[in-house]
């Protein structure tokens, strides 16, 4: 996101976090209504919804990345993407923390703290490989099939992006082609294929996105169907839960004692 808004948009550090806003209040206020829908719902059923929240919220991010957005559809895009990550986070500490006796909960903390670490480093790499591609192909492609670059440039341009193209904004790219000597009608051509690669390859980036939380919905029917109450015991499952309560359960804490898959 802070590539799309200060380099695409141009937007400054403050600009940035004031976008940025509608993402962090979701996450805090849905984080605190998550934590009391758990005493009603199973964890399954609030992360489930959380993710399909956040699918939402990436699927309307992509639809509103474009040069100049017009409406509050990426602020609203980025408040449904909070929500859901607030309703995930709320329920998967209980979880984790309700599997194993009082002794043990330091132990499962820590390790619910490096896989979080983990996973945050591996999905900026994963994202990050996925827009850089992207906009290293797409750019490419452009220029290779524009009429109005001549073919000894484009080839030139692609031999010297075959490592990858670094991510500028528009008037840094400008400063580079005027400083390599390009007249202008090819830089304005150039610039204008580097901006159109830049946002289909944002675009993809949010599809990978979208991707690994499909991915990763299919892991929550592992959790469980019931309520897990404060003091550690799970509730009589209500409604449609009564009838999924068949499927397969995951270690609970009864009276602070360690429970049985």
């Amino acid at each position: 996101m802070p590539v799309y808004l200060q380099l695409t948009l141009e937007k400054n550090a403050l600009q940035t976090g004031i976008v940025l806003l509608p993402l962090a209040a979701g996450v805090v206020v849905f984080s605190l209504a998550g934590g009391r829908f758990g005493v009603r719902f199973s964890p399954k059923r609030i992360v489930q919804l959380g993710m399909l929240l956040m699918l939402a919220g990436v699927l309307v991010i992509m639809w509103r990345i474009a040069p100049d957005p017009k409406g509050f559809g990426f602020e609203a895009g980025l408040a449904l993407l909070g929500a859901g990550a607030g309703f995930v986070l709320s329920q998967l500490g209980n979880v984790n923390l309700s599997s194993v006796g009082p002794e043990h909960t330091s132990e499962v903390g820590g390790v619910q703290g490096v896989f979080q670490n983990i996973g945050s480093s591996l999905g900026t790499a994963l994202i990050g490989a996925i827009l850089m591609v992207g906009l290293t192909s797409g750019f490419q492609d452009r220029i290779l099939a524009n009429p109005d670059i001549p073919s000894d440039v484009a080839q030139t341009i692609v031999s010297q992006t075959q490592a990858g193209v670094e991510v500028v904004s528009e008037p840094q790219a400008e400063a580079i082609l005027d400083d390599a000597g390009l007249p202008p009608d090819q830089i304005d051509a150039i610039v204008a294929d580097y901006s159109d690669a830049q946002l289909v390859a944002l675009k993809e980036a949010m599809l990978g996105v979208s991707v690994v939380v499909l991915i990763g919905f299919l892991f929550t029917r592992h959790l469980p169907k019931r309520p897990i109450v404060a003091s550690g015991t799970p509730d009589e499952p209500d409604g449609d839960e009564k009838a999924d309560a068949g499927g397969p359960e995951v270690p609970l804490v009864s009276s602070g004692t360690p429970g049985s898959a």
